[in-house]
């Protein structure tokens, strides 16, 4: 079963959420080499235009403020700089107006192992079953947050289920995506007991082609045992003794007929029958490609 969808490199920006006591010329110059970093290591084509002097500064934990800054910077991906004077400094990662990472020192750093170069990820579901087994190539792997990190290229990732129930898929990851996989069994396959009427139409037709069948071989035996009643009335000679009187030969006439009668309407209820079952089983293959 194979259920991913991928999501493409995203663009990566650059953008000072605070300066204290940073000039902007300062400020400049550590974002230019905060973009000189990112793109030595970053698998995210970085964005190298200046956004200007912050009005205020955001607070490291003021996330709403954040959520604004990183909505100015115009990109899926954003690198926050809170500037500390001289050569330090802090970043944090931002992904679809998200923070997905904590706070650390240096802008390679902030980058998690899916957005660096030759890697990418693959983006688990919220929750997973206690006891689920995640398989990368064959080998068991702990994700440590919603985005397992693989290198980028083919893979197989295999998810073994507590009740015993697993999905394989086969998934290309690229470069600094993160790769969204649905970890649902698939759905069971419906049993016989739990289609529709369809197989109750299908009994209908063996049972109806089956007892028409018996009609007709019992119509051929009725007809055998009528010919052999009408065998062997001979004639009285004046060569032969073996010989039956009228009254016997009348009787044999009358009984032959009756077997005649019957063979004949156990003939036609027959034909009947197996046409009958011919049409239902007809219906039914036609019924089930619609």
């Amino acid at each position: 079963m194979l259920v991913a969808s991928t999501a493409s490199a995203q663009s990566l920006a650059v953008t000072v959420m605070d300066a204290q006591a940073v000039s902007e010329k300062e400020q400049k110059r550590l974002h230019a080499q905060a973009v000189a970093a990112l793109k030595s290591v970053s698998a995210l084509p970085v964005d190298a235009d200046w956004k200007g002097v912050p009005r205020h500064g955001c607070a490291m934990m003021d996330l709403g403020c954040q959520r604004e800054r990183v909505r100015a910077a115009g990109a899926p991906a954003v690198v926050g700089l809170w500037l500390k004077g001289g050569e330090r400094l802090e970043a944090v990662l931002f992904v679809d107006g998200d923070r997905v990472t904590d706070a650390a020192d240096g802008v390679a750093a902030a980058l998690p192992p899916w957005a660096r170069k030759g890697w990418g990820g693959f983006r688990l579901p919220d929750r997973l079953p206690a006891g689920t087994v995640l398989k990368v190539d064959g080998r068991v792997l702990q994700p440590k947050s919603d985005v397992l990190p693989v290198t980028a290229g083919p893979h197989e990732l295999d998810v073994l289920f507590p009740d015993g129930s697993a999905v394989l898929q086969h998934i290309e990851v690229t470069e600094g995506s993160r790769t969204r996989v649905d970890t649902r069994p698939a759905e069971p396959v419906p049993t016989v007991e739990a289609t529709s009427s369809v197989p109750a139409l299908r009994i209908s037709a063996y049972a109806a082609w089956m007892v028409g069948s018996a009609t007709l071989l019992s119509a051929f035996v009725v007809a055998f045992a009528g010919r052999a009643t009408a065998n062997g009335q001979n004639p009285c000679s004046v060569t032969s003794r073996e010989c039956v009187t009228y009254a016997m030969a009348s009787d044999a006439s009358l009984a032959s007929g009756q077997y005649a009668i019957t063979a004949n309407a156990l003939l036609g209820t027959g034909l009947g029958l197996c046409l009958i079952g011919a049409g239902l089983f007809l219906l039914d293959v036609f019924k089930g490609r619609l």
